[in-house]
């Protein structure tokens, strides 16, 4: 699904920072997680009441050539929400990752944008947001097993090459509005009354 608009001007930040800080903003206070989500850069802290939390990471991104003129980029970009917990009041760690797991997956799934739709964003244009691919990694440290479930979500996005000024064009659809057009009636050939030659002249309005 597209989403967004063209995006104009240098963007004064790498739109993954703009992506991965709008993540955060969505799933923050919205999970068992409560205000514990917290972009890359931040290392989990194993403290039982630190727990469980959210990380979100910026992944590998691929990118092809989306339009020669102006040059603009097609990026695919895998960012993936790790969500950390251990055995607490009860509940095993699969028990917590599982319902955190499915409030972020409810979450996300509201709007394949992220919000972008209908935003002006400097220098890029969001397309799509999808989950594509979830992992579960235990690890043993002290007492309580810990874990972590890495929910993987592919964004595609498009931006100019170098990120530089301009408007990114070819990705919304123009929307329909009909036609005006005309049309002209040549006369048959005189030779062939079954053959009539019709010209439309077609207008988008």
């Amino acid at each position: 699904m597209t989403g967004g608009v063209p995006g104009q001007g240098a963007p004064a930040k790498h739109p993954r920072i703009t992506i991965r800080d709008r993540f955060i903003q969505i799933l923050k206070n919205r999970t068992d997680a409560n205000d514990r989500v917290f972009p890359n850069k931040k290392t989990p802290v194993w403290e039982p009441d630190l727990m469980p939390q959210i990380i979100v990471n910026t992944q590998n991104e691929s990118i092809d050539l989306f339009n020669e003129s102006p040059r603009e980029l097609k990026r695919n970009c895998q960012f993936r929400v790790d969500i950390f917990a251990m055995d607490a009041n009860g509940k095993s760690v699969d028990e917590i990752l599982d319902k955190i797991s499915l409030q972020v997956e409810q979450i996300l799934s509201i709007d394949d944008t992220l919000g972008f739709r209908g935003q002006e964003t400097t220098g890029f244009n969001f397309h799509d947001c999808v989950l594509s691919n979830v992992q579960t990694v235990f690890e043993n440290d002290g007492e309580k097993p810990i874990a972590c479930m890495q929910l993987t979500y592919s964004v595609v996005y498009h931006t100019l090459d170098g990120l530089g000024e301009g408007t990114l064009a070819g990705i919304l659809p123009v929307p329909f509005e009909g036609f005006d057009f005309d049309v002209y009636l040549q006369p048959p050939d005189p030779e062939n009354t079954k053959d009539m030659e019709i010209t439309v002249d077609v207008d988008p309005v």
